[in-house]
């Protein structure tokens, strides 16, 4: 079981509300899911999407290491 403590760390930490993180976090999920579906439809047709996942990953990642960079100690 979480403490309160425990359970607001994380949201103080990125300096968000409970609200505000679950909206990133959940517009997170959706572009990661876009790009496993990339992923998903390269695997079985392989001339599709060549490099749609992989774009969306990298700009993804490129996006929360330059918002969360400021937070690492």
């Amino acid at each position: 079981m979480y403490s309160h403590t425990r359970f607001n760390r994380h949201l103080r930490s990125a300096d968000q509300t409970y609200f505000e993180h679950f909206k990133e976090s959940f517009k997170f999920f959706r572009r990661s899911t876009k790009a496993s579906m990339f992923f998903l439809c390269h695997a079985v047709c392989p001339f599709m999407f060549e490099k749609s996942g992989s774009v969306e990953i990298s700009i993804l990642q490129d996006e929360i290491v330059k918002k969360y960079s400021k937070f690492r100690n």
